[in-house]
């Protein structure tokens, strides 16, 4: 079964992300700007808050996760030359 959306979803231009550094960085941007122009109500102001800190400490996490690989990486490969 194939799925076609009933309504096709707006197009939004995507900024260009060259690294999860970036990706971090635009989030908690737009979280700081969700936070000072608080136009939405509390509630809503809130819960836009709590999604995009939870995606920042994905990002995050995912980030941490990387280093911890190429630190590895780098450790393994320098004892093979030992």
């Amino acid at each position: 079964m194939t799925f076609k959306p009933t309504t096709p979803l707006p197009s939004y231009s995507s900024p260009p992300f060259k690294s999860i550094d970036d990706i971090i960085f635009y989030l908690w941007d737009r979280h700081l700007e969700l936070e000072l122009s608080s136009t939405l109500n509390n509630v809503k102001t809130a819960q836009h808050l709590d999604v995009t800190a939870a995606i920042i400490d994905y990002w995050e996490e995912k980030l941490s996760e990387i280093n911890d690989y190429e630190i590895q990486q780098r450790r393994f490969s320098s004892n093979k030359h030992d």
